[in-house]
């Protein structure tokens, strides 16, 4: 670590921030949080912006006196607020300066602790700003935090049909369950990881994990930074047209809770875009396909299968031909909600040509279905 910079306080555009005064060659490191003097528990967030004209390598967050860094920030977060207070820097090679970071207040003891950043520009060194003193309090439980991505908040949303509520969320313990709210009343939770619930807990979020990299695990999932998204489905056709207002309320498993977040939308139910929606999972998007020869299978005796292959009789031994391509995927129509209309068929089309339709194509033999709309799909249910 070649230079250290000291702490000074400033008011800037009507927010506290903790500015570090550097000399004309050093960067400018700013600290939304925490605030110096402040008690901290639980997963603390150590976050803010840097403003240089050179290349921001990296930011490592230290803690006391020892050498080696606690964590690594992810850096380069949109912060437009910054742009606008500082346009000098729109155009520098880190001109989105927001960083952030953070350490487990657990494992350190209970009292004062300083907190030390180290700015590394490439090519000119690296700069230690501080120290932050915070006092940790381990009695104290902290509430679930989070973040809803969808709906965005950038303008008022404008919602029809099937809407998705995702986000992320995590706690010291870990957590019981999420609530799904509109207008205040739940319409939909996520009970523990992977649990019984009308919405899904624990899906993966790569860029939470490395903002919170040492947070509590040792057990599947570990480590739950890693497997903390959420996502929800909101039917919209079962609210009124106007303005409306969803949140997400998590609940950890020592019963503290917090709303970790709420956005208003604007719900308008328009028939034209309440048609089918859903998503073809396979094959992936550019796969290769192979064409193969064709599998000819023969029914085994007994009903005549679905639908019944004319000259086939009661034994239903005409082979039937399947071609080792799979096309799969799930559809749903909101409109079925209110009696106005459902998933009637699905067509597979190659280049605009239609290949198959569900409702004139659809053969069972046995367990081997083809052409077929209407399986099971438990884990579309739970999600819509």
């Amino acid at each position: 670590m070649s230079k250290k910079a000291p702490w000074v306080l400033a008011l800037l555009a009507g927010a506290s921030w903790s500015l570090a005064a550097p000399s004309a060659a050093q960067p400018i490191l700013v600290v939304d949080g925490p605030q110096p003097g402040q008690t901290v528990a639980g997963v603390v967030a150590v976050s803010g912006f840097v403003l240089s004209h050179n290349a921001i390598d990296k930011i490592e967050l230290f803690i006391d006196d020892i050498d080696v860094p606690v964590n690594r920030a992810v850096l380069n977060l949109s912060r437009p607020d910054v742009t606008a207070a500082f346009p000098s820097f729109a155009g520098s090679p880190n001109a989105a300066a927001g960083w952030i970071t953070s350490f487990l207040a657990r494992n350190y003891t209970s009292g004062p602790h300083d907190l030390r950043l180290a700015v590394t520009e490439g090519g000119v060194g690296t700069t230690v700003f501080g120290p932050i003193n915070v006092n940790i309090d381990n009695t104290i439980n902290q509430s679930p935090f989070g973040h809803m991505d969808l709906p965005a908040r950038t303008s008022l949303a404008s919602l029809s049909g099937s809407a998705a509520v995702l986000g992320w969320a995590l706690d010291d313990s870990d957590i019981d369950h999420l609530d799904f709210l509109v207008d205040g009343n739940i319409w939909a939770s996520a009970i523990g990881r992977g649990g019984v619930g009308n919405a899904t807990f624990g899906g993966q979020r790569p860029d939470v994990y490395a903002a919170f990299p040492d947070f509590p695990g040792t057990v599947y999932p570990d480590p739950k930074s890693l497997y903390s998204g959420f996502v929800a489905n909101l039917d919209t056709t079962s609210l009124s047209d106007g303005l409306h207002t969803i949140s997400v309320r998590a609940t950890d498993n020592q019963g503290a809770a917090r709303e970790i977040d709420s956005v208003d939308v604007q719900v308008m139910n328009n028939g034209s875009l309440l048609g089918p929606f859903g998503q073809l999972e396979y094959p992936l998007d550019e796969a290769t396909l192979i064409c193969g020869p064709a599998v000819q299978v023969i029914p085994p005796g007994g009903p005549c299968p679905s639908p019944c292959l004319p000259g086939g009789g009661g034994g239903g031994t005409i082979p039937l031909t399947f071609f080792p391509n799979i096309v799969k995927g799930w559809a749903l129509d909101t409109g079925a909600r209110q009696d106005l209309g459902q998933v009637s068929y699905v067509e597979l089309m190659l280049d605009g040509a239609i290949l198959a339709n569900t409702r004139s194509d659809c053969t069972v033999a046995g367990t081997i279905l083809d052409n077929c709309y209407g399986l099971n799909r438990p884990d579309i249910e739970q999600q819509h």
